[in-house]
């Protein structure tokens, strides 16, 4: 498969060309917006899912938000970690479902759930702050604070961040927290 941009209804019909064909292996996405997802096929069951450190089901909303991606698909013999799933079809209908619903309103149904602060001013992060913001990641939530780190650094305004932060991380205790260390880290050198 080309890198060219499949719209997430074409990268379905590749996944359900996989899927008959009784592929096993990985299909990567990377969408048009630098974000990853993975689908674990075995014998052409989806057994595995994942998508900006989410898994299973939790995965499915954030793939249904990819609006263009390219995907290459890689044959494993190596063993999938299998996670419990439905089936294909019904995998399918609810990221295309949920896809749906999300479509007509690009990116502004996210903005409009959050309290109505406006943090939307603009920033510069300097490279202290952003090691300051990625040592703060790393100490609340791990490893995986590499990875949130990463999309962090091309965010534009404080509300990015935090819809990063709320997407990323399930427990609202910690990206509260996260976000208030962030935001005084922005604007402590203000």
């Amino acid at each position: 498969m080309n890198s060219n941009y499949l719209s997430l209804s074409d990268i379905i019909i590749e996944l359900r060309s996989l899927s008959r064909a009784n592929a096993t292996g990985y299909l990567f996405i990377v969408s048009s917006e630098q974000h990853s997802a993975t689908f674990g096929l075995e014998q052409g069951r989806i057994v595995s899912l994942q998508c900006r450190l989410r898994t299973g089901d939790k995965a499915i909303p954030l793939i249904a938000k990819i609006k263009y991606g390219s995907c290459r698909f890689e044959e494993s013999t190596s063993l999938i970690k299998k996670m419990k799933l439905e089936d294909n079809e019904t995998i399918f209908d609810r990221i295309l479902s949920l896809h749906e619903q999300i479509e007509p309103e690009p990116d502004q149904a996210i903005a409009s759930d959050k309290p109505s602060t406006d943090y939307s001013h603009p920033i510069m992060l300097s490279n202290q702050q952003k090691t300051e913001i990625k040592n703060s990641l790393l100490d609340e939530i791990g490893p995986m604070g590499s990875f949130v780190m990463d999309t962090i650094e091309h965010c534009k305004e404080f509300d990015s961040i935090k819809t990063v932060i709320n997407e990323e991380i399930d427990r609202p205790d910690i990206a509260q927290s996260l976000l208030f260390k962030i935001d005084k880290i922005i604007n402590q050198s203000a």
